[in-house]
């Protein structure tokens, strides 16, 4: 049977080899004299040829370069359209808003509206802004660079000389008052570089402003190459063939290869086409021949090209048309040759095609026995699996396959045996899986999934009979939990090492159905008895709720941290702007009537230093010192004003719903307000087309919520606001509560962290949730009050009686603010005496006392740093002289003494910074 078969396999490849090689002799003698005939023919047509296709190559060149000399010429033209309709916009929006305001507003408010208008306007990913200055050269407006603000600029020279502002002054004051003006001016993204700038700008009357904005000559050439790039794209049918453009450098901008460089890259034959181009480029143009290097889209045959130079701006630019065409154009003038051949070919294939088909019969009958005894062992293999098969032995004919199949039947004897054996153990081994309560899946050599426990089908989402034989990669889903990008398999890291393997922490499991748990556990080989690894047994445990109490125990950590260094800050903060402010107001007094102009400078100057004070608010929020002065408030109106402050004028409006039994809260009324606000912020900046944000209150009874790890069971009243903006993606939604997180160009990072901050200090607790791309909502949870103020009228203000003179000692560290002190004082006609610290403060005290020139008042510093501070002291003072008038003063404003201050034995209690009249108030209500 041996011999036959290779008898058979001889015979065979004998018969094609002889039948092919007949055919190819033949065919070769009388396809070559032919081919020759054509050859010959073919020079001629090549030439001629050749001879259109670059008088067309060159044509379609010049003319692209033609319209890009004419797009270029078209630069500066322009930019003088595009800055004159963004300055004519701004000239309308400021002329808008002076008459929106004019009637109910000052100037200067107005100016600040316009200002806030103008600076808020950007375009071009920030290269393009407003810019607005008076007619003395002062800087009002700019974008681009504030520190300018506030200064003037009269003498600003770019790096050729041009005084700036003179020359847009002197359009400003000219007949028509308004013109271009070129200058050279610094790049929002590279304020080191000067760039040429063409700007259009307009005089302002009702302010005496000139009102203007730029761009950048270079940016508008750079859009103009964008366009000439987009053109040649789009306008491939108007040549032979696509037009390609590169600089002189070698990078490619257009046609194959876009995006790198190739000034080194070589056909098949060394040549460095590119170079060969860029050459004949800069030459003044001419034809390359070259083999179209291999790349995407592109067939490497032979090809004519065309190349001349785009000089402004170091660009090559050409076509080209794969000449191997040719050879289709000389088929077709030797048409009679072409059919000869094809007869010839023809001819060829049917003689193969017969002696291949009389070597196949003659295979064909020794193989025919073969085929029915090999057919007994395929059906003996295929339902062996199955059931219990014997290959009958008459049915053999060959002595070869009758050991064989004796060899197969106690083959498949011994396999039954183990199949018993192993469903048996199987049976065994599902129970203890089904018993154990983590997560259990094993695996074969390949990852392949081969079983799950219940609990692990829980997890994954997956059934045992779905998930066996898929990769484990798809079943057992897992990421990294902070950055959310995939994790390494730890089943390929134990079939890769043969050891233990933990998981990587953070790890998270994303289950079928997208669910996405945190997980822990390990990985192990399992081996066989001669300690091969035969697969991986992974088992593995959901602590996810285990994870979100670490995470918000860590939240509050920081919080806390920054707290510590905020108050410090804070408490500095306000003793300096407590100088600021009582200098500034002293001069004002002092020259209220002899120089009005700087009057109101100095009363500019006070009003500035207010503002300055709402910073040192939100520092000292995360600062022990921040607590919250707490009264009995309602929701709903808080909550109403808060909102309607901070959407007036914008397109998002609110949809309240308030239950009628709504209850009150414990709250600073103040901070509370800030959290809403800053919620209500941010919502309305993930709508900027405009919508609704939905805020609901109710009352909860008994919150018992593991997750709200800093409250305590009772009754809270909930605020749900939701909008509909953009979102919070998973990636980031765990960290929008940190300090300095933003995700906005300018944010602070502080607006969720000091509402969080301020939630925290109020016994409450604030969460987030959110859809990408479908918006967010933020649940609040306030400790509730079930009574009610009697005697809620709003009562007028009381304004105190100016008080008699009297001897008033104020004890601060700071000398600058003694002084301060002792010359308000002065003002309001007081005696002051001035100490250091509380020890001074209780001998000086005792000492007027005993000489008959007793203190009226003191008001004394809680925070003397290495001396005895404001509350010590009154304790001592309040030992000596039990009617002693003490008012208590700090830079922490919201410290629990001063907010609780007659606790503590005071009788007044006073903020820094503060000004005259406060502090005139502060010492007629302590007489």
């Amino acid at each position: 049977m041996n011999k036959q078969r290779h008898l058979t396999k001889t015979v065979r490849m004998h018969l094609w080899l002889l039948s092919s090689l007949l055919v190819i002799v033949l065919g070769y003698l009388w396809v070559d004299t032919e081919i020759k005939q054509a050859d010959r023919n073919g020079l001629k047509i090549r030439e001629m040829f050749l001879g259109q296709q670059k008088e067309i190559l060159q044509n379609d060149v010049e003319h692209a370069a033609a319209h890009i000399a004419y797009m270029r010429g078209q630069l500066e033209k322009r930019v003088q359209i595009e800055v004159k309709a963004r300055t004519e916009e701004a000239y309308e929006t400021a002329l808008y808003l002076y008459e929106q305001h004019k009637a109910t507003k000052s100037l200067l408010e107005i100016g600040q509206i316009i200002h806030d208008a103008l600076y808020a306007a950007s375009w071009d990913d920030g290269r393009g802004y407003y810019f607005a200055e008076d007619m003395q050269g002062n800087e009002l407006v700019n974008r681009n660079n504030p520190e300018l603000e506030g200064t003037n600029i009269i003498d600003v020279q770019d790096k050729v000389g041009t005084y700036i502002m003179r020359e847009i002054l002197a359009v400003a004051r000219s007949e028509q008052q308004e013109g271009f003006c070129t200058y050279f001016w610094n790049k929002p993204e590279d304020p080191g570089v000067l760039i040429r700038k063409i700007s259009y700008v307009k005089y302002f009357e009702p302010l005496d402003w000139v009102i203007g904005n730029g761009v950048y000559i270079d940016d508008e050439e750079e859009e103009i190459k964008k366009e000439v790039l987009d053109w040649l794209e789009e306008s491939k049918d108007l040549f032979v063939s696509y037009l390609f453009v590169g600089t002189v450098e070698g990078d490619i901008l257009s046609g194959p290869g876009k995006g790198e460089n190739m000034w080194d890259v070589t056909d098949s034959n060394g040549f460095k086409v590119v170079q060969a181009l860029v050459q004949k480029a800069l030459d003044g143009g001419g034809f390359v021949k070259y083999v179209m290097p291999k790349l995407e889209g592109e067939r490497p045959a032979p090809k004519l090209s065309y190349a001349t130079l785009i000089p402004d701006w170091q660009w090559y630019m050409g076509t080209g048309v794969y000449i191997d065409y040719i050879e289709n154009e000389i088929l077709e003038e030797q048409k009679a040759s072409s059919e000869v051949v094809k007869k010839i070919i023809i001819q060829v294939v049917l003689v193969l095609c017969c002696f291949l088909f009389l070597s196949l019969l003659l295979s064909w009958a020794l193989t025919a026995k073969m085929k029915k005894n090999l057919d007994l062992f395929l059906e003996f293999f295929n339902k062996s699996a199955s059931e219990e098969l014997i290959i009958p032995a008459d049915k053999v004919n060959f002595l070869e396959f009758q050991s064989l199949a004796l060899t197969a039947n106690q083959m498949a004897r011994d396999r039954q045996r183990a199949w018993d054996n192993l469903s048996a153990e199987q049976e065994r081994l599902a129970v203890t899986l089904e018993s154990i309560g983590d997560g259990v899946m094993t695996t074969d050599t390949d990852g392949r999934v081969v079983l799950l426990n219940r609990v692990a089908e829980a997890l994954t989402g997956w059934t045992k009979e779905a998930a066996a034989g898929k990769p484990s990669t798809e079943v057992f889903h897992i990421v990294n939990e902070k950055t959310g990008k995939k994790c390494q398999s730890p089943i390929q890291l134990v079939l890769e090492s043969g050891k233990i393997v933990g998981f990587a922490n953070p790890t998270a499991l994303i289950a079928k159905n997208g669910t996405i748990r945190s997980i822990a556990d390990s990985a192990a080989p399992i081996r066989d008895r001669d300690g091969n690894v035969i697969g991986v047994v992974l088992v593995f445990q959901d602590v996810t709720n285990e994870r979100k109490m670490e995470n918000e125990l860590l939240k509050i950590r920081k919080l806390e941290s920054v707290g510590v260094l905020a108050g410090g800050i804070a408490h500095d903060f306000n003793n300096i702007l407590s100088a600021i402010l009582g200098n500034v107001e002293l001069a004002a007094y002092r020259i209220a009537e002899e120089d009005v102009g700087t009057a109101t400078l100095l009363s500019d100057a006070k009003k500035a230093t207010r503002r300055a004070t709402k910073l040192t608010s939100q520092l000292l929020t995360f600062s022990k010192g921040g607590d919250p002065v707490k009264e009995e408030t309602s929701l709903a109106s808080l909550i109403t004003e808060s909102a309607g402050f901070v959407l007036h004028g914008s397109k998002v409006v609110c949809d309240y719903s308030f239950p009628e039994d709504l209850w009150n809260v414990d709250v600073d009324s103040g901070q509370i307000g800030q959290v809403v606000q800053n919620i209500i912020i941010n919502a309305k900046q993930a709508m900027p087309e405009g919508g609704t944000i939905f805020i609901e209150c109710s009352n909860v009874y008994d919150v018992v919520e593991e997750k709200l790890l800093n409250v305590t069971m009772g009754d809270y009243v909930c605020v749900r606001i939701q909008d509909s903006g953009t979102g919070i993606s998973k990636e980031i939604i765990d960290k929008v509560f940190d300090p300095y997180f933003t995700t906005k160009q300018g944010g602070s990072g502080l607006g969720l962290a000091i509402c969080h901050s301020i939630v925290n200090k109020h016994s409450g607790y604030l969460t987030v949730n959110s859809i990408a791309d479908k918006g967010s909502i933020f649940t609040l949870y306030l400790p509730a009050m079930h009574f009610t103020k009697e005697n809620r009228a709003e009562k007028a203000e009381e304004k105190l009686k100016p008080a008699e003179a009297v001897r008033v000692m104020v004890m601060d560290d700071e000398k600058m603010l003694l002084d301060v002190a002792k010359a308000q004082l002065s003002v309001l006609g007081h005696e002051p005496v001035l100490v250091s610290d509380g020890a001074e403060a209780i001998s000086v005290y005792k000492e007027m006392k005993a000489l008959g020139t007793p203190v009226d008042i003191v008001i004394m510093d809680l925070t003397i740093p290495g001396g005895m501070g404001g509350q010590e002291a009154a304790e001592r003072l309040l030992q000596i002289d039990p009617g002693a008038k003490i008012i208590v003063s700090s830079g922490y404003s919201n410290d629990p003494i001063m907010a609780e201050y007659k606790k503590y034995g005071f009788c007044c209690a006073i903020a820094k910074p503060f000004d005259l009249k406060e502090l005139g108030d502060a010492i007629a209500a302590s007489c």
